[in-house]
């Protein structure tokens, strides 16, 4: 069988997520497009956070987040994003009416 979505997903994992691939069902991709089909209703896409190892926001989630959330907009779903300060002034930008919630950075001891 060929590379699928899911290998792909995980190929350049610089995060330790490929861990949690033996957990995973085979099409967990599939699975959880079919579980939004299958469910309708409002979404939250969190996203976007001060890495502070690396002195600034994330960078590659939000541009991710902002087309997942278009897509499912043309499903008919209402979609909130929810970041932090450094990320909301962009999700604004490029959320075409979709709420966005700025997150409260409080520290690591008080956001557990």
């Amino acid at each position: 069988m060929g590379e699928t979505i899911e290998d792909i997903i995980l190929d350049q994992d610089k995060r330790g997520m490929l861990a949690l691939r033996p957990y995973l069902p085979d099409d967990y991709c599939s699975q959880a497009a079919q579980f939004t089909i299958d469910n309708p209703g409002g979404v939250i896409i969190v996203t976007g956070f001060y890495v502070v190892m690396a002195g600034k926001p994330e960078t590659d989630g939000p541009p991710g987040a902002i087309a997942i959330g278009e897509a499912l907009k043309d499903l008919g779903r209402a979609v909130t994003y929810v970041s932090d300060e450094h990320t909301t002034p962009v999700l604004r930008r490029y959320a075409n009416g979709s709420e966005v919630i700025d997150f409260p950075i409080d520290g690591v001891v008080k956001s557990k």
